[in-house]
């Protein structure tokens, strides 16, 4: 059956050299081997080299529990995208990943065990919660930041300026209209991770249009308000709607 399906896409010729390639020269495939090894490869944004940082928050970090856990038991090496962006190094220290157990390779490598979890996904069109645990990465974060929070009053604009898609054309002039009410523009982009945390658990409110960076509502503190700016015509919010709840 699993012959069938694959000769559909695939001609036969093709299948037979596959097989060969990887049965015979094996060897020269595996740079590594290694025991028992965490797969924590974040699902890529735009294109393959770039990584998403919503997903890597809300569903690839809370993993890490699971991966502690494993470590607990036997020295587990801990598998991520190589060259990933500064934040996913920073978000892997704050939750206690010890850097020696790190793989980063874009070779392929061999392990005797992979532990690979199910992915708490957030997409657009569906949502599988997981409190318990984003909390964890949330809580985990800010303690580790060394935060004093007391009470927190302050508005920030989460501005997508620098991004490509789901800028605002008139920002100027949004900008000083922010300002008079003493919103802080933001561009998370701009700021380390711990920054970014730093800000959102010490505010009230965020306001901005959808995007990565609404995935840092889960630093803020419980009843804050999140405003979401989305155009005229009818776009799907609930996303941000059901992580908000959680």
């Amino acid at each position: 059956t699993i012959f069938n399906i694959l000769n559909k896409h695939y001609s036969f010729c093709h299948l037979i050299y596959e097989y060969v390639k990887i049965n015979l020269i094996r060897k020269k495939f595996f740079q590594a081997h290694y025991d028992k090894v965490f797969y924590l490869v974040a699902r890529h944004g735009r294109n393959l080299e770039n990584p998403n940082y919503a997903h890597w928050l809300l569903e690839n970090l809370p993993m890490v529990y699971m991966y502690l856990k494993e470590q607990e038991k036997k020295n587990t090496l801990l598998l991520i995208r190589a060259k990933s962006p500064i934040w996913v190094y920073d978000s892997l220290e704050l939750l206690g990943v010890d850097k020696k157990n790190i793989i980063e390779t874009e070779d392929r490598i061999l392990c005797n065990k992979l532990v690979y979890c199910t992915i708490p996904y957030v997409h657009s069109w569906s949502y599988v919660k997981s409190g318990f645990l984003r909390n964890w990465v949330s809580a985990t974060h800010k303690k580790n930041c060394n935060l004093k929070i007391e009470d927190p009053q302050s508005t920030i604009f989460l501005s997508r300026q620098t991004s490509i898609v789901r800028r605002i054309k008139n920002f100027t002039e949004v900008a000083k209209v922010l300002k008079m009410h003493k919103v802080h523009i933001v561009d998370t982009e701009t700021v380390t991770l711990q920054d970014q945390i730093s800000l959102l658990s010490n505010s009230k409110c965020i306001i901005a249009q959808p995007g990565a960076a609404m995935a840092n509502m889960i630093y803020m503190p419980k009843n804050s308000k999140v405003i979401e700016l989305t155009p005229k015509k009818p776009y799907e919010t609930w996303l941000w709607k059901e992580l908000a709840k959680e």
